[in-house]
């Protein structure tokens, strides 16, 4: 018991998350979600991760970024998909820190090389579909990887027990440089690396 007790001790003193920094890190969320993108990247661009990178096996552990623009607003007949792709990279650039968009793909992925293979976790089970729109922009972020070379055949977009095609994911929205992602209803994958969008 007290072996026990002494360890959770350590844990704690060897911890950088105190209960007070939690809770600032919470109400800064709260305060960036309501006041817009601009706050929402400073904000975490100046106060850093919520917990330590190691603990969570994440390059940027709490980091988010929020970006309104009407173009990602509407019925897919009114979103402009190229303007989503546009505010997805920029995001990515903000959450990164890194201003040019290969580079900033390239960032979440240690170790990526030619080969590499990645699987990007979709929501359309429920009312609050991912839209397609907003991960065309992030399959045409990583076609800039390695120079641009990054083959998006070795992308899978995918959602559990739901036909996708009928949530506008068609293949002819997804190819780039010649390639095209495999879209499918599985209930996992064996990627390199993983998305969850």
């Amino acid at each position: 018991m007290g072996e026990d007790t002494d360890r959770r001790r350590r844990q704690r003193r060897d911890d950088p998350t105190t209960r007070r920094e939690f809770i600032k890190q919470a109400a800064i969320a709260t305060v960036a979600a309501a006041t817009g993108p601009s706050l929402a990247a400073r904000a975490f661009a100046d106060t850093g991760p919520l917990f330590g990178a190691a603990k969570q096996g994440n390059l940027m552990p709490g980091r988010v970024v929020l970006l309104r623009d009407t173009a990602m607003a509407g019925h897919e007949s009114t979103i402009d998909r190229d303007q989503v792709a546009v505010c997805v990279q920029h995001g990515v650039r903000l959450l990164t820190q890194i201003d040019e968009t290969a580079a900033a793909f390239e960032s979440l992925f240690p170790g990526l090389h030619s080969g590499s293979t990645v699987a990007i976790k979709v929501n359309c089970l429920a009312w609050n579909d991912t839209r397609w729109e907003v991960v065309r922009g992030v399959v045409e972020g990583l076609s800039t990887m390695l120079g641009g070379t990054f083959d998006v055949s070795q992308v899978t977009i995918y959602d559990v027990q739901t036909t996708l095609s009928n949530h506008g994911y068609v293949a002819g929205q997804f190819t780039f440089n010649g390639n095209t992602p495999t879209i499918i209803s599985a209930n996992n994958c064996s990627p390199d690396y993983w998305l969850s969008w």
